[in-house]
C-alpha cells in the first residue's frame, strides 16, 4: 500500500499528465491530424496504465472488498480486459487496409529506378511511396489538408519532366494545367489499386 504522501505525488503527476493529454488530443483533432502528434499521449498512457490500475484497484478494494488479499489478481484481470478490448477492436472494427497496392507500387518503382539510374520520379499525394523512393531523384507533391490549398502545376514547373509520375487517382492536386500536362505528355502504363503510374511519352 502507498502512503498518503506517495498517493498525493502520484495524483499530481496523473493530473498533470491528463492535462497534457487533453491538449495533445485537442491539437490532434483541430490540427493537421498527423498521428505523430499523439505519440506523447500514447507514451504517457502506457506509463500511467499500471499506476492507474493499481490506484483504482486499491480504491475498489478499500470500498467493496476490504478483506480480499489479492490486489494483483484484479490488476491482472484489468490488463487482460483492456488487451481483449483492443484485440477485438483490431479484428472487427479497425480500418486496416488489407490491399497490397502500396507495396506493389513501391516494388515497381524500385525496379524501374534501378533499371535506369538517370530516371526521375514525380509523386502526387502518395507519401507512403515517397518514403521508399530515392529522394535525390524524386519530386513529391502532397496536399496538407486544412493547412494549405492545392499546389497547382508545381510538379511540371520545370521543363525537364519526371520520367515516371505516380498519383493517388485524385489528380485535383495537379490543377488544370498540371492535369493537361499529365494527359498530353504522359501515358498510363500501370495501375495498382488506387495508384496510377504514368510514363513520359517518347513522342
Amino acid at each position: 500500500m502507498l502512503g498518503k504522501n506517495e498517493w498525493t505525488e502520484e495524483k499530481r503527476f496523473m493530473q498533470l499528465s491528463l492535462l497534457y493529454s487533453a491538449f495533445a488530443l485537442f491539437y490532434f483533432v483541430r490540427g493537421p491530424g498527423w498521428i505523430r502528434y499523439l505519440f506523447g499521449f500514447q507514451m504517457i498512457s502506457l506509463i500511467l496504465l499500471m499506476p492507474s490500475l493499481r490506484m483504482l484497484v486499491a480504491r475498489m478494494k478499500e470500498k467493496f472488498f476490504p478483506q480480499f488479499p489479492h490486489e494483483a489478481l484484479f490488476i491482472f484481470l484489468g490488463v487482460i480486459m483492456l488487451a481483449g478490448i483492443q484485440i477485438y477492436h483490431l479484428l472487427y472494427f479497425s480500418n486496416v487496409p488489407r490491399s497490397k497496392a502500396a507495396l506493389d507500387t513501391v516494388f515497381y518503382v524500385e525496379e524501374r529506378m534501378k533499371k535506369d539510374m538517370r530516371s526521375t520520379l514525380g509523386l502526387v499525394n502518395v507519401p507512403e511511396v515517397a518514403a521508399f523512393s530515392d529522394p535525390m531523384r524524386t519530386y513529391h507533391m502532397v496536399w496538407l489538408r486544412r493547412t494549405m490549398p492545392p499546389f497547382g502545376a508545381v510538379l511540371f514547373s520545370d521543363t525537364k519532366r519526371p520520367n515516371l509520375v505516380i498519383t493517388d487517382g485524385k489528380n485535383f492536386l495537379l490543377g488544370e494545367a498540371g492535369e493537361g500536362v499529365l494527359q498530353n505528355e504522359y501515358i498510363e502504363i500501370e495501375k495498382f489499386g488506387r495508384y496510377r503510374v504514368y510514363k513520359l511519352s517518347e513522342l
